[in-house]
């Protein structure tokens, strides 16, 4: 499919008889080479740094399967401040304060920065942001000079969050929205309703595991008919 979109590709799968590279196990190969020397450049830089705060934050895939995403920020020696993504943990099995720091020393521990750790930042999860138990509480026991921030990014969305919820339309429509997430990707509840009303192509098209909110956006925007028939069953 890609080879579509780059010449490049297209002429070498076309022409190449030695290595064409297409096997799935030569390709994880290659993923994995290209991961060391990107970690190996990474760790040179971080060894010429005399900072450097740690980033984590964790998301739900769409299996949700809850990954922990770890990021390093400091500044190289020629200035330049540099925020590296280092690797997707799956912590769905143990999301605790005690689990998620021995995470985060593992991550110190391999890239040898924990005597440069200046700064911390989370969401602002009790898990992460508690000063008792928290993450961040364990990591300055070990790294005094670790100060945590609250994510900015975290911040804004719960001040838009908050403000939203003061609007009637506002709450209604994420309400409903949200709804949509929770039914649509079960057809079997209701499908004998839905499909004389939406039509199997629409649903088949549409009702499909592993939907974000932008997808359903579309989706309303795109079958606004469809679903105001819909909604009215």
């Amino acid at each position: 499919m890609l080879a579509r979109y780059d010449s490049d590709l297209h002429n070498h799968l076309e022409s190449s008889t030695a290595f064409r590279g297409s096997s799935p196990d030569i390709q994880n190969e290659l993923i994995h080479s290209v991961s060391e020397l990107m970690t190996m450049e990474i760790k040179k830089e971080i060894s010429k740094a005399n900072y450097v705060s740690l980033i984590l934050d964790e998301t739900s895939d769409v299996m949700n399967k809850c990954q922990l995403a770890s990021v390093l920020r400091y500044v190289t020696a020629d200035g330049n401040v540099e925020e590296r993504f280092l690797r997707f943990t799956d912590v769905s099995s143990d999301r605790s304060a005690n689990s998620l720091f021995n995470h985060a020393l593992e991550i110190l521990n391999d890239f040898e920065c924990g005597p440069k750790l200046i700064a911390q930042t989370y969401d602002g999860a009790a898990v992460m942001a508690s000063q008792h138990a928290g993450v961040q509480a364990k990591i300055r026991e070990q790294y005094p000079n670790a100060i945590f921030v609250h994510c900015y990014a975290h911040r804004l969305n719960l001040v838009l969050a908050q403000s939203a919820s003061f609007i009637k339309e506002v709450k209604v429509f994420f309400a409903t929205l949200s709804g949509f997430r929770t039914f649509l990707p079960s057809p079997q509840k209701g499908l004998k309703h839905w499909i004389p009303t939406l039509g199997k192509d629409f649903l088949l098209s549409h009702l499909l595991d592993g939907s974000t909110i932008a997808d359903l956006l579309k989706l309303c925007m795109n079958t606004e008919k469809e679903l105001r028939i819909f909604l009215c069953l």
